[in-house]
């Protein structure tokens, strides 16, 4: 391993981070995409389902009988 000046050293270190960084940030969108793909249509039928009680007067609590 030679010696690089610390010039040089701190640009090279500063440029693989970015790359690390970047690598990093795709990684996370393939990851994260299909999660909330998924999950998107349940809290918005979870949404449908409360708004749908508050317009029919029905409580969100059991009801006694």
């Amino acid at each position: 391993m030679r010696f690089r000046p610390p010039d040089e050293a701190k640009a090279l270190r500063k440029r693989n981070a970015a790359t690390v960084y970047a690598g990093g940030l795709i990684i996370a969108a393939f990851v994260s995409i299909p999660i909330v793909n998924l999950t998107t249509p349940l809290f918005a039928m979870a949404f449908m389902v409360h708004v749908h009680k508050r317009l029919n007067g029905t409580r969100l609590v059991a009801q006694k009988r």
